[in-house]
């Protein structure tokens, strides 16, 4: 399917309360994973692609990354996540890229305003999504040893956010409502102020985005930790939660570290039962189709299969 815009995805899935997952990729069998699911499901998505795994994979990644999305029988948007300014806004565009996070939610509230406003400025005539970050969404302890804490983050206050989306002309905005990156998530029972995001949502029109998505399913857990892992402390945010989050605004959900435990469940399952495996194609291959399971689970808890 020819490259499609973002926003117009987006805004149908706030006015029909459904949610497009942005799955982050950081090689073609991530890529051709989420494309699959996507097809499998009949459902939009978004294939994400962090500034670290732009610098990983580099531009031929992206090239061979723009045909598989190309050849998908639905709408699928290449999209740049945590873009750091506007020079990585800039190489992501001129590759293809139709949409980009320009995250200045680390910064001064009036620079991050500045930062926003100068990139819809420059990509919004081109039809390029610019989304932005007010809050921000802390990160788990990548160790294992302490899991994130709402108050880690810096919270989104809903009169802020219409502000701040008034004076940036931002297409949609990443809230910080009580999640956090990574696989350790929560301290005791997962939870999210859904009381903010509906006065957010009330706020401003624009589609929200809800970063630190991923459930950390606990049989997805259990399989890493059969194989040799350790992930005891981990802990997610459940689709129960997260289908809270979806009536309340949220038109885009990131999903990360769904995919990554998916894609090592079945690789160290494989190790652990076929040690002599040494081809990179059945290796890879198994990790490929876990990814694709875990992206279609992800797209029906969004309520997004089926939308095309």
């Amino acid at each position: 399917m020819p490259l499609v815009p973002a926003l117009p995805l987006l805004q149908a899935a706030r006015a029909a309360g459904y949610a497009l997952p942005a799955f982050n990729v950081c090689d073609l069998e991530f890529v051709q994973a989420v494309a699959g699911a996507a097809a499998d499901e009949n459902a939009p998505a978004f294939v994400a692609v962090t500034e670290s795994a732009l610098d990983f994979g580099g531009d031929a990644f992206i090239r061979a990354a723009l045909d598989i999305i190309g050849a998908a029988p639905v709408p699928l948007v290449l999209h740049l996540d945590h873009g750091s300014g506007l020079a990585v806004a800039r190489r992501a565009v001129a590759l293809g890229f139709r949409s980009v996070m320009v995250d200045g939610s680390k910064l001064p509230y009036a620079d991050n305003v500045a930062l926003v406003a100068a990139a819809v400025r420059e990509f919004a005539p081109a039809g390029i999504q610019v989304e932005a970050e007010l809050g921000h969404v802390g990160h788990g302890d990548r160790g294992g040893g302490k899991a994130a804490s709402a108050d880690e983050g810096v919270l989104t206050e809903p009169d802020r956010a219409a502000a701040f989306v008034a004076a940036t002309g931002a297409d949609s905005l990443a809230v910080a409502v009580g999640t956090s990156h990574g696989a350790y998530k929560f301290q005791g029972e997962p939870t999210i102020d859904v009381a903010r995001l509906a006065a957010i949502a009330a706020a401003t029109p624009v589609p929200l985005v809800l970063h630190g998505a991923s459930a950390v399913y606990e049989d997805v857990v259990g399989e890493v930790e059969a194989a040799g892992g350790a992930l005891s402390a981990a802990r997610g945010l459940p689709d129960a939660l997260l289908a809270q989050a979806v009536a309340r605004g949220v038109a885009k959900v990131n999903v990360d570290t769904d995919l990554r435990l998916a894609f090592v469940a079945a690789v160290r399952g494989l190790f652990r039962d076929a040690p002599a495996t040494i081809d990179p194609k059945v290796i890879l291959g198994r990790g490929r189709e876990a990814v694709r399971r875990m992206a279609r689970r992800k797209l029906a808890a969004c309520g997004a299969a089926g939308r095309v």
